[in-house]
């Protein structure tokens, strides 16, 4: 399992698929074309595109610095602690996203 942590909130990525969906979502959010996003990485637009549409496999150096620009982190887990690693992610999350409703004006 992969999971991608962004501001306290956490996508749990089963496979290749997945994570090129998590990607190209993120960029979009963040208003970035594909080429704007290879011009921050230091790649040609088209590695992003093959990379969005699954013709290239995740988790090579290009893809890391796609994921740190887009303020996405790949955290790999043993099986075996997938289910507390996801409830302590959820837990962070809900403690940051409290934090910041009690902030004083």
């Amino acid at each position: 399992m992969l999971t991608f942590k962004n501001d306290g909130d956490s996508n749990c990525v089963t496979d290749g698929a997945q994570l090129v969906t998590v990607v190209a979502s993120q960029r979009k959010k963040l208003g970035l074309s594909q080429g704007q996003l290879a011009r921050k990485v230091g790649c040609a637009q088209a590695q992003i595109c093959k990379f969005e549409t699954g013709q290239v496999l995740a988790l090579n150096p290009v893809v890391g610095k796609v994921l740190r620009i887009l303020g996405l982190e790949v955290v790999v887990v043993p099986v075996h602690m997938v289910g507390r690693v996801n409830r302590l992610i959820q837990a962070a999350g809900k403690t940051a996203r409290n934090a910041g409703n009690n902030k004083l004006e």
